[in-house]
């Protein structure tokens, strides 16, 4: 049965860098710059534009910055989450696969933790399924 669910289930690229996420799924395309828009310890917008109000956080800022209430993999991971949901579309029927490339990217802003990082943040995700790749962007997966 898991083999049949493999075989119905979308596949979401997601293309990474620390600068911004490229997801895929279907011929539809999302593009986000790596910032939150938060107001206290709330997250009202992802992306590069956010309402009024509202202050960025950089998820991988070029310089380092006062702590926030939640840490990386938490922040990753609602980041993530809302790149997903938004390239699939409508409601998800089948949890899909999700292959993340460009994981060499972050060697230097995560110092070599990158896969564990983005493990982790990936749990919560509605993916059934998670594939990551160390090689850098735009190589064979």
């Amino acid at each position: 049965m898991r083999w049949l669910l493999r075989r119905l289930a979308k596949v979401v690229s997601i293309d990474v860098s620390p600068e911004r996420f490229v997801f895929e799924c279907g011929g539809s395309l999302l593009t986000l710059e790596t910032r939150l828009w938060v107001t206290n310890d709330r997250i009202e917008a992802v992306g590069a534009d956010g309402p009024p109000g509202c202050d960025p956080f950089d998820l991988f800022p070029d310089e380092p910055r006062p702590s926030w209430k939640r840490d990386l993999p938490d922040l990753l991971s609602a980041f993530l989450q809302h790149g997903i949901v938004r390239v699939m579309g409508r409601g998800i029927v089948l949890r899909p696969i999700v292959r993340v490339t460009g994981l060499a990217s972050f060697e230097k802003t995560l110092g070599g933790y990158q896969k564990a990082v983005f493990e982790h943040a990936l749990e919560a995700s509605p993916a059934a399924e998670v594939r990551l790749d160390d090689r850098g962007r735009g190589e064979d997966v």
